[in-house]
């Protein structure tokens, strides 16, 4: 797959079909609702792991909203097993998809860049600190590429992007404000 531009509001997401970790189908043109598609690093990172973490104790609320959840990881199914599922507290109730190759980060335009990725981890540094010495994520496998920033889009039932951020620290309430807001009271707000 070659890569694209960066998405906005109002396109259609790329079409892909993959697999998650646990075996289950996920095809972009059969999402079945309004769907928070997730970009993470890798699965050996304590940032994705505290965003995993945070997406799992969001997902009651948002799945209430109307809202599945789906996060990409660019790690193997087996890496995302040792390194996510076996530090969370709470199996994460949502597709979780192994892409290792970055194949479905190109179709939505999450690409590499040091300069950003330097600015979002000084940026995040005090949750970095909470994941690792708190939360007990440790740094485990560098198995991905470590100059990607979290992203998320807010695709409505029929793949349009409703919402988006190329720069989601999952970490603070301030990313989920405009998604609830979103949910609660469309795009008028």
């Amino acid at each position: 797959m070659k890569p694209t531009r960066r998405l906005k509001v109002g396109d259609m997401i790329p079409d892909f079909w993959t697999r998650d970790i646990n075996g289950k189908e996920v095809d972009s043109r059969e999402l079945g609702g309004t769907t928070l598609v997730t970009f993470l690093r890798y699965a050996g990172c304590p940032f994705c792991n505290l965003a995993i973490y945070r997406l799992t104790h969001e997902y009651k609320l948002l799945k209430k909203n109307g809202c599945e959840v789906i996060a990409v990881i660019q790690s193997t199914e087996e890496s995302i097993e040792e390194n996510v599922l076996q530090q969370q507290d709470i199996a994460p109730p949502f597709s979780i998809i192994p892409d290792q190759a970055q194949d479905i980060y190109r179709l939505f335009g999450v690409t590499p860049n040091a300069a950003k990725a330097a600015k979002f981890t000084a940026k995040n540094a005090t949750h970095w600190i909470d994941a690792v010495f708190k939360k007990k994520f440790k740094q485990t496998s560098f198995d991905g590429q470590s100059f990607l920033v979290p992203a998320y889009f807010l695709v409505d039932k029929k793949g349009i992007i409703q919402l988006l951020n190329y720069d989601a620290s999952f970490y603070e309430d301030e990313v989920f404000t405009p998604i609830y807001e979103h949910l609660n009271f469309g795009a008028h707000v």
